[in-house]
């Protein structure tokens, strides 16, 4: 079946990508975006390897997710699974004002399977707030910490729902104090070791906290840290390159390099050039 997507003229829709926040791609975040619908949006398709939250701040839509039909009303979400065909549909003079994220259907957020394809969401309207301040974060000069605190906000009402519907599996907390401390000083040559020492637990043992609540081991996460504070200063500041690859813990140009085109698949110059205009140095 083919993809359909209708979009009425009076409809006015903010998106959130991986452009404007390289932080989406470490966190597995395909897009997101702030809806507000009039008179007619249809949509009609599937996601391959992506999964779908949509939160009804206002109004009401009619929608059809595989088998099941109903209407998304103020207050209410619907869950998209990947592989799964679905709808939205607004009636003719109808409105719905709304919040959505599209997400890579990795470990990282396979606990989202837990959610059904229509509930109520007390922590809808705090979701829809977090991604209106990261949208807003987007025309500031504001650091990629207050980002990055944005994207986890978003991404912890989600999962707490999801677990919420599972019977309750929590964050792990050891793990987000170590992310808070790695965050807080990039430029430390991080180890393996150095964090088991700061958690008291084995190599084996910090892999599968991390695996469990990130989808990836500690020092891939790290790397992915490193590169997406890196990538932001690129695009919002004039610092030398070599200056910024130290502050992120790249000490080596050409390792930091390396490690930017094979996660960005450009140079950091490339880079800075494409999202600022800046010129490299």
């Amino acid at each position: 079946m083919r993809e359909i997507i209708e979009v009425g003229p009076a409809c006015r829709e903010r998106f959130l990508d991986q452009q404007q926040f390289p932080e989406f791609g470490d966190a597995g975040i395909w897009i997101g975006g702030l809806s507000e619908l009039r008179d007619h949006h249809r949509i009609d398709r599937q996601f391959s390897g992506r999964a779908m939250l949509s939160f009804a701040l206002d109004g009401s839509s009619r929608f059809m997710i595989g088998d099941t039909a109903g209407h998304l009303c103020a207050g209410e979400a619907i869950f998209i699974p990947p592989e799964v065909r679905f709808s939205l549909t607004l009636d003719e003079g109808g409105y719905r004002d709304s919040a959505w994220i599209i997400v890579e259907w990795t470990p990282a957020w396979r606990e989202l399977a837990a959610l059904p394809c229509h509930f109520r969401w007390p922590d809808g309207r705090r979701f829809a707030g977090a991604l209106e301040a990261l949208h807003a974060e987007h025309f500031t000069a504001a650091g990629s910490r207050l980002r990055m605190l944005l994207i986890e906000q978003c991404r912890e009402y989600m999962l707490r729902e999801a677990r919420r519907m599972a019977g309750g599996k929590r964050r792990d907390a050891l793990v987000d104090t170590l992310l808070v401390e790695v965050l807080n000083d990039l430029a430390r040559p991080w180890t393996l070791d150095t964090l088991c020492r700061r958690a008291g637990l084995s190599p084996a043992q910090l892999n599968r906290r991390f695996l469990a609540q990130c989808g990836e081991p500690p020092m891939a996460r790290i790397s992915a840290l490193r590169l997406q504070r890196a990538a932001l200063l690129l695009s919002s500041c004039d610092r030398a390159i070599g200056s910024i690859a130290e502050s992120v813990g790249y000490p080596n140009a050409f390792h930091f390099s390396t490690a930017f085109k094979a996660r960005f698949g450009e140079s950091p110059s490339q880079y800075r050039h494409r999202n600022s205009g800046a010129s490299g140095h």
